[in-house]
């Protein structure tokens, strides 16, 4: 198991790595992009993938290969579309364009024509209708990550990663000492949900995301220059919605019958567990980028 779990661990690094500090190394956004993309098109596919098997677990009908291959293949589209901007390659530009819209077309369209074939299918209706709620969970969350990296570069693609991930760590180091340290234990926060997450640990993650973000958003974005209160709210914020997206996986999990996302990754487990709080933090990170610019 050690050695399975330093196996995924070492090429989770590497890959990110790349994605990071490809440019830099290489001397060509290249290696990143194709990093960026194994990255992204792994996740578009196993978190669906693992979502859609919970859901059959729980006794709810969905079609998991095709709603996870119509997520992966619309990051795989807005994918080539930014990637096609961000080289100046307007043949790939145009080609990608043609993709979108069949990608649309795709997402959009064809649950309408799965009711066509519904009847006499039985749950057929339950199946459609859970992978449209799995696509619609999914691909904005997956469009706003390929934004964050595209439009705004790797260093704040980087930047975006830990500050959500430090607020996890934080919470559950000090959710681990208060729970050992104090007497009787800590403070469970939603026990019928997440039975390990206290308020102890959420004020360690918060303080944790609050601190990393006051020190690295200079680094991060050195145009801006809204003071010391942006850091923090946007730190707070982080920690908040990430903590979000890990209870809405944890409610999942809870409603399948289920313990983990699944074993896709060898001694790690699920993707879905590893990215939780990713997913919806992308759309909040976004929405926080778009304020920015804005002013």
């Amino acid at each position: 198991m050690f050695f399975k779990r330093l196996f995924s661990t070492v090429v989770l690094l590497a890959v990110f790595s790349c994605i990071i500090f490809g440019e830099k190394m290489f001397g060509t956004p290249l290696v990143s992009n194709i990093a960026f993309l194994i990255f992204g098109g792994f996740l578009s596919f196993f978190v669906p993938y693992e979502t859609c098997s919970m859901l059959k677990q729980g006794g709810k009908p969905v079609s998991t290969k095709l709603t996870s291959f119509l997520i992966f293949f619309s990051f795989l589209s807005v994918y080539m579309y930014f990637y096609s901007i961000d080289s100046y390659l307007y043949v790939v530009n145009n080609i990608s364009a043609v993709i979108l819209f069949f990608l649309f077309f795709i997402v959009l369209a064809f649950p309408w024509i799965f009711l066509l074939f519904i009847i006499g299918k039985e749950g057929g209706l339950e199946r459609i209708l859970n992978s449209i709620g799995v696509g619609f969970l999914f691909i904005p969350a997956f469009v706003m990550l390929e934004n964050i990296y595209f439009q705004h570069g790797p260093k704040v693609f980087l930047f975006f990663v830990l500050g959500t991930k430090i607020g996890d760590i934080g919470a559950y180091v000090v959710g681990t000492l208060t729970h050992k340290l104090l007497p009787g234990g800590n403070h469970k926060m939603i026990p019928s949900i997440s039975p390990g997450k206290s308020w102890e640990g959420a004020c360690g993650g918060m303080l944790a995301s609050i601190a990393f973000a006051v020190s690295l958003f200079g680094w991060a974005f050195p145009d801006l220059s809204f003071g010391i209160w942006l850091p923090i709210v946007l730190g707070i914020v982080l920690f908040i919605f990430g903590a979000a997206g890990d209870l809405a996986e944890s409610c999942i999990k809870r409603v399948c019958g289920v313990k983990d996302s699944g074993k896709t990754l060898p001694g790690i487990g699920g993707v879905f567990d590893l990215v939780d709080s990713l997913l919806l933090n992308s759309i909040i990170f976004t929405v926080f980028l778009i304020f920015v610019n804005a002013y």
